[in-house]
C-alpha cells in the first residue's frame, strides 16, 4: 500500500480518526492555520470549525466514516490560531493505512479566501450586474 506524503500535497490536508481526532496534518494547513508547533491546536478536529458550521460537518463527515458515502464535500469555515473565521472548500473520504489507525479520513482543504474577497468586492457593483 502506498504512503501518502502530505506535505507534498499542494493544498491544506489532514488525516483523522474516524472519531474526528487530528492525527496529522500538513505543513500547509499549519501555515493556513497559523499553528507554530504541534501543541499550539487541539487534536479534536471539530475545535478547529466555526461553531455554527460544526454540527453539520460532524454529521457529514460522520456519514463518510460510517461509510454510508464515498465522499463530502462542502464550504465552511476554519479557525486560525487566533480564531480568525476562513472560508475554505473541504472534501473527505476514507483513506486506508499501512498502519493502525487502518481506516482514516483524509480530509483536503483548500483555501477560499481569496474567491470570497473577489466577491465581496463586486458586492458594491451588484446593481450594476443585475
Amino acid at each position: 500500500m502506498p504512503t501518502l506524503d502530505l506535505d507534498n500535497l499542494p493544498t491544506g490536508a489532514a488525516l483523522l480518526s474516524r472519531s474526528g481526532k487530528i492525527l496529522r496534518i500538513n505543513r500547509y494547513l499549519k501555515s493556513l492555520l497559523s499553528i507554530q508547533t504541534d501543541t499550539d491546536f487541539s487534536p479534536c478536529a471539530l475545535h478547529h470549525l466555526h461553531p455554527q458550521d460544526q454540527p453539520w460537518v460532524r454529521d457529514l463527515f460522520a456519514s463518510v466514516a460510517r461509510n454510508e458515502t464515498d465522499r463530502a464535500e462542502c464550504c465552511l469555515r476554519i479557525l486560525s490560531a487566533q480564531h480568525k473565521p476562513i472560508w475554505t472548500l473541504l472534501s473527505t473520504q476514507i483513506y486506508q493505512r499501512a498502519t493502525p489507525p487502518r481506516k482514516t479520513l483524509l480530509v483536503i482543504v483548500h483555501d477560499m479566501s481569496l474567491e470570497r474577497e473577489m466577491l465581496d468586492e463586486l458586492e458594491p457593483h451588484r446593481t450594476l450586474l443585475t
